[in-house]
């Protein structure tokens, strides 16, 4: 699986290949469950916001991605 993504300036290339190389399908699909599943709906400035959130900022340092 290819995961593909649009970077904005503030993000390298680097960055995204150090994800991608760490991602396989299985633990994206994994992720995107968890996300949906146990963070239910995250209306802007809910605690499920702020939960999923914090969650998916430490998933992303898994990835080796340094600031989110």
């Amino acid at each position: 699986m290819e995961v593909v993504a649009e970077a904005g300036p503030s993000v390298s290339s680097t960055s995204l290949e150090s994800i991608q190389q760490k991602v396989d399908g299985d633990r994206l699909m994994r992720t995107i469950s968890y996300l949906a599943d146990v963070h239910g709906p995250r209306l802007l400035g809910t605690p499920n916001y702020y939960n999923a959130v914090e969650w998916l900022r430490g998933e992303l340092k898994t990835y080796g991605v340094d600031t989110v």
